[in-house]
């Protein structure tokens, strides 16, 4: 019933269909076609802008973490729809034909592109972040986007602005793409091989603006006409996640000199490649693969190349973990696995493990990847079976420059690789415990009788020293490696790897030797490593195996050092350290001034380097 109050006001339905109302009791000209009584139940506000009103939802996380404790993120969500937001709605369902996965927005904001500048700042849940998330899953869409992003972080706003930015920079975006993954198979395969050529290469169309529809939101049918869109495919999106991670990984290391836009091209591809991640990141976390590994791994190394060390790291912590819910020390866990994906997995594995001994060798870290705390099954039944894999990254890749045996040569490079770090992390460890042990019994029985341990200390020390015994001819003298039958260019291409290669292992041996002898020394045990407690003699073995680094350093081709990016620089200012400490507290005038010519040396050697750390 009418009451006088409305008798000039328009009804509900004329009201949210915009339209004029002659407002005539019982139904008005525009109800009275469709037998509809007149209401006036909606209440009637005033004109003009509504005040925004959203209540924080309770205990839901953001996955967004500050890199500050003092920076709060703060989710909020609207829990209770206001009258005139269902009236949008209802108007917004009449006069359009599809509903998307995207968060209802004003027309101009809903699909509009992010401009280059916006897409080098996106920002991963590892970073600071300030837009609202909200946690609801995509309407009418079984894609992989699963939460309503921030306003840009959509897979086809990604993609869009990826080839929009090459494009700027006047650059053809498919060669430049496969011109990337040959340095990658050049500068970063021989010591992170984790990614499988054949199939990688195949990805590069998806990069392409002919596939940005493949990035579209979900929509669903609405005619019988009409084709209904799940949305974004998972494997598609990891894959352009990992070609553009792969891209900005080798983009970060390589100089100008070799190949110039990689320094404007990093933050392209980084940026692309940590957006599209976050778009399904819970996806990934919950059903994880190798790219899951790969991908995380090549964002860590171009993080860290450019100077963002703690996001580096961060990053990192990811893969590990999700190596740890995979089980991949676990033998039992390659099982189900097709050959191709165990490789990946087990490489990818041994990358994480290695790269989780360094920081805790190099940088008192606390491991996260330990015998002792995996049921004992880490390296004894995976590491058992590395001498008898069969690599199969480069079967399919069907060119000239990865013919057999090429690639199992490269294994064998990279298995010593993973041996020295074992050994020196086991070997540390054990100097640690063993003084523990010993500050714990002496003030009470007298020296403890640990004889054995100290005995096996010696043994494992032994078979440090004598890894690299076992280097093939192609890594004692890469210079003179051939390959029969080929072209002198295949030649030049895998002996540039080898020095890769030769590059890491030397100058990793050298530093663990130094940070083994440091470490021993700090505890009182320096003469299990065969040198005696006085502090000259430990001055002087230390600058004699700094000697020795700074020969292969300045004996290697500069290309091979600068392949092998941000590690190799931080083992160098390890020794540096060292070096610099022999020069200011040794009481020997000679093993000071020793000290001091071969740290400037050094020195020259790291400026040289363009270190960002």
């Amino acid at each position: 019933m009418r009451t006088s109050r409305y008798t000039r006001q328009a009804c509900d339905n004329c009201r949210r269909r915009k339209i004029k109302c002659d407002s005539q009791p019982p139904q008005c000209a525009n109800c009275r076609p469709s037998n509809l009584e007149c209401e006036y139940s909606l209440i009637r506000r005033k004109r003009g802008p509504k005040p925004r009103v959203s209540i924080p939802t309770p205990d839901i996380h953001s996955p967004s973490v500050s890199e500050s404790p003092d920076q709060a993120v703060t989710t909020t969500a609207s829990l209770t729809p206001r009258d005139e937001d269902v009236e949008e709605t209802e108007r917004s369902t009449e006069r359009i034909p599809f509903v998307t996965s995207l968060p209802l927005s004003s027309p101009g904001q809903g699909y509009r592109p992010v401009p280059v500048a916006d897409v080098t700042t996106l920002q991963t849940p590892s970073a600071d972040t300030t837009a609202p998330f909200e946690f609801r899953p995509a309407r009418g869409s079984s894609s992989a986007v699963g939460l309503s992003l921030p306003s840009g972080h959509y897979p086809h706003n990604i993609h869009e602005t990826l080839t929009s930015a090459i494009e700027t920079l006047g650059l053809p975006l498919e060669q430049t793409v496969r011109r990337c993954l040959c340095l990658y198979m050049e500068q970063c395969f021989p010591i992170s091989p984790i990614i499988h050529l054949a199939s990688l290469k195949k990805h590069v169309d998806l990069l392409l603006p002919a596939s940005r529809h493949l990035f579209q939101p979900a929509f669903p049918r609405v005619l019988p006409h009409d084709t209904e869109w799940s949305g974004p495919c998972l494997d598609d999106m990891r894959a352009f996640t990992l070609v553009t991670s792969a891209c900005a990984n080798i983009c970060s290391k390589i100089p100008t000199s070799v190949f110039t836009p990689g320094s404007k091209l990093v933050h392209h591809f980084l940026a692309a490649s940590r957006g599209m991640l976050m778009c399904y990141e819970d996806q990934d976390v919950a059903h994880p693969d190798s790219s899951s590994l790969s991908i995380r791994v090549f964002q860590a190394v171009a993080l860290h190349t450019l100077g963002k060390i703690r996001l580096s790291w961060y990053v990192l912590g990811h893969a590990l973990r999700l190596a740890l819910v995979m089980r991949l020390f676990d033998k039992a866990s390659y099982n189900h696995l097709d050959q191709v994906e165990a490789q990946l997995r087990k490489n990818a594995f041994w990358i994480l493990y290695v790269s989780d001994k360094s920081a805790s060798v190099l940088n008192n870290v606390p491991t996260t990847l330990h015998d002792a705390h995996l049921d004992g099954s880490l390296l004894t039944v995976v590491s058992a079976d590395q001498d008898e894999d069969q690599p199969c990254l480069l079967e399919d890749a069907d060119e000239p420059l990865y013919k057999a045996p090429y690639e199992s040569q490269l294994h064998i490079g990279f298995r010593l690789s993973q041996r020295l770090w074992s050994i020196a992390a086991d070997l540390l460890h054990d100097i640690r415990i063993l003084s523990r042990l010993n500050s714990k019994t002496s003030s009470i029985s007298g020296p403890p009788p640990i004889d054995s341990f100290q005995q096996g200390i010696i043994q494992s020390y032994m078979a440090f020293c004598s890894v690299l015994d076992a280097m093939p001819p192609w890594l004692c003298d890469p210079g003179s490696h051939t390959v029969q039958d080929a072209e002198q260019s295949i030649t030049n291409f895998q002996r540039r790897t080898f020095w890769i290669q030769r590059a890491n292992l030397l100058v990793t041996f050298h530093c663990l030797r130094l940070v083994l002898l440091r470490e021993a020394s700090a505890q009182g045990f320096s003469a299990i490593l065969g040198v005696t407690n006085d502090p000259d003699m430990l001055a002087l073995r230390n600058t004699e195996i700094s000697h020795e680094l700074i020969t292969i350093v300045t004996s290697t081709p500069f290309e091979a050092l600068q392949a092998n990016g941000e590690p190799l620089v931080e083992k160098l200012r390890q020794v540096g350290v060292i070096l610099l400490e022999i020069a200011h507290r040794a009481e020997s005038q000679t093993l000071s001034s020793r000290a001091k010519l071969l740290f400037s040396t050094l020195l020259d050697a790291i400026s040289k380097l363009d270190s960002k750390g």
